[in-house]
C-alpha cells in the first residue's frame, strides 16, 4: 500500500462517519437556544445532504493541509490528517512503517463540552476497532496536546501502519 493510498484509507474512513462529521460540524450544545447534542435525531444527517453540501462539510472540517488561518475568525471543530515519518524495516524500502497524524482542533465553544475528546474517541473507534487496515497492521503510537492557536484546544493524535509496496 502507497503513501497515496495510506491518508486516502483515513480520509475515507473520516468522511464517511456520519457520527464524526455530526461532533466537527454541529454547534454545542445549548440549553438556552435548544441546541441539542450533536449525535440527537432532532438534527438532519449529514450523509442525506445532497452531494455538494456534503463535500462542502467535509472540505471545511477534515483537511490534509496544515492552513490554520481561518480559525482566528472561525469557531469551529476540525481535523487535519497527514503522513508522518516513514521508515523502512530491516533496512528495506518495500517494508516501512508509515505514521498517520491526525490534529483535532476544537474551538473553546465546543471544548466547553469536552468536544475534542468526543472526537478522539470516535477517531480511535474508527480506526482501531474497525481495523482500517487490517488486523495487527495499524496501531496507536501516541497522543498528545499540541500548541493551539488562539481560542483553540488542539490533541495530537499517531497511528503507525505497517506497509508494504509491491
Amino acid at each position: 500500500m502507497g503513501m497515496l493510498s495510506n491518508i486516502n484509507t483515513f480520509l475515507n474512513v473520516f468522511r464517511s462517519d456520519e457520527g464524526l462529521l455530526r461532533f466537527l460540524y454541529y454547534a454545542p450544545i445549548d440549553l438556552n437556544t435548544n441546541q441539542p447534542d450533536p449525535l440527537s435525531d432532532l438534527l438532519d444527517d449529514i450523509l442525506s445532504k445532497d452531494e455538494d453540501e456534503i463535500w462542502a462539510i467535509r472540505d471545511r472540517h477534515i483537511m490534509t493541509t496544515l492552513d490554520i488561518e481561518d480559525l482566528s475568525s472561525e469557531k469551529l471543530c476540525r481535523l487535519y490528517v497527514y503522513l508522518g515519518r516513514r521508515s523502512p524495516e530491516r533496512n528495506n524500502y518495500t517494508l516501512a512503517s508509515q505514521e498517520i497524524v491526525v490534529d483535532v482542533l476544537c474551538h473553546n465553544n465546543f471544548q466547553k463540552e469536552l468536544r475534542s475528546l468526543k472526537i478522539s474517541d470516535r477517531i480511535n473507534e474508527l480506526l482501531i476497532h474497525e481495523n482500517i487496515a487490517g488486523v495487527g497492521k495499524l496501531r496507536y503510537v501516541e497522543g498528545h496536546e499540541i500548541n493551539p492557536p488562539k481560542d483553540y484546544a488542539a490533541y495530537r493524535h499517531v497511528y503507525e501502519i505497517t506497509v508494504k509496496k509491491k
